[in-house]
Parts: structure tokens; C-alpha cells; sequence
């Protein structure tokens, strides 16, 4: 054998052991994991990209002003919740295995959330401005259904509670960028 065989020889050894290294690490449960992480970036990636803006109340003197902003948050609050809800029906079901149940309780505490929000968002806008006091109080009496919301983190967490999807939240990049 020549000198330029055995290198060919050698390097397409050489290929085929980096080769069979690389497909040892995909075959099987790899490649199901991998498609839990891929599930799990398109989740983040959409979660990650709704942030909340802060609310303005202004100086907190104008019943007005501070219900718009109470309104306006809200409102933001909602449009976010609907925004993951889609992103987690775009999603479809995890792809491990009680992936489906994991997904419906997360879906189920979404829409309770949901729910929660937007009956505070009803109460908050029958309020009056004629006196900050009197805002005050119609506040404080939505604030039992707002503390159901401020209690909950978030269909990744439920989602995180399904062991396959916890670390597919941990590998997924967007996941960790965007520290979910």
C-alpha cells in the first residue's frame, strides 16, 4: 500500500469514527430528546419575546390617570397570556411521554390565569375617577382575583414539572437565553 493510500485509508477511518461518534449521541431516546428540546425552544423563543411593560400611574393622584394605567397593564397582561396560549396550540403536545397531560395542566392554569385577569381588567373599568379613595376601594376589591394571578409563574413552570421536559427546557438554548 502507498503512502497516499494509507492517509486515505486513515482519514476516512478517522471520518467514520467521528461519524459513528456523532450518530452514537442521536440514535434511540436522542432523538426523542432532541425533539423535546426543539418542542421546548419554540415554546421559549415565543415566551421569551413577551415582555411586560411596567405600568405608569402617573404620581398616583388622578384616579384617572391610574386607572388608565391599571387598564393599560391589564390589557398588556392579557394580550401576553393569549399570545402564549397560541404560541403553546402552535406547539402541539410535547413529544415525551404524559407530554399530553403535562400540556393540559399547563393550559388549564393559563386559561385561569386568563380568566382571572380579565375579570380584574372588568372590575378595575367599572370603577369611578371621581375620587382616588373611592378607585382605591373598587381596587381592592378585585384584589382577591388578582392574587390567583400573581401567584402563578407560568406554563413553563407546569410544563418543567414532566422530568423529559425539564431538561429539554434546560438544553434549549432560546430556554436558557431567555431564563425560563
Amino acid at each position: 500500500m502507498t503512502r497516499q493510500a494509507t492517509r486515505r485509508l486513515l482519514a476516512t477511518a478517522a471520518a467514520a469514527a467521528v461519524l459513528a461518534a456523532s450518530a452514537a449521541g442521536c440514535g434511540g431516546g436522542g432523538d426523542k430528546n432532541s425533539k423535546a428540546t426543539a418542542w421546548a425552544a419554540k415554546v421559549c423563543d415565543t415566551v421569551g419575546q413577551n415582555k411586560l411593560p411596567l405600568p405608569n400611574f402617573g404620581n398616583g393622584k388622578n384616579a384617572k390617570v391610574v386607572k388608565t394605567g391599571y387598564l393599560n397593564f391589564l390589557d398588556s397582561l392579557n394580550l401576553r397570556l393569549q399570545r402564549v396560549e397560541l404560541a403553546l396550540k402552535g406547539a402541539g403536545l410535547p413529544p415525551v411521554d404524559n407530554g399530553g397531560k403535562t400540556y393540559d395542566l399547563a393550559m388549564s392554569n393559563l386559561r385561569s390565569a386568563q380568566t382571572a385577569v380579565t375579570g380584574v381588567r372588568t372590575d378595575v373599568g367599572k370603577a369611578p375617577v371621581n375620587n382616588v379613595v373611592g378607585f382605591q376601594k373598587a381596587v381592592a376589591k378585585a384584589s382577591p382575583a388578582m392574587s390567583r394571578f400573581t401567584t402563578y409563574q407560568g406554563p413553563v413552570k407546569d410544563l418543567r414539572t414532566n422530568a423529559k421536559l425539564n431538561s429539554a427546557f434546560d438544553d434549549a438554548p432560546s430556554c436558557k437565553a431567555n431564563k425560563l
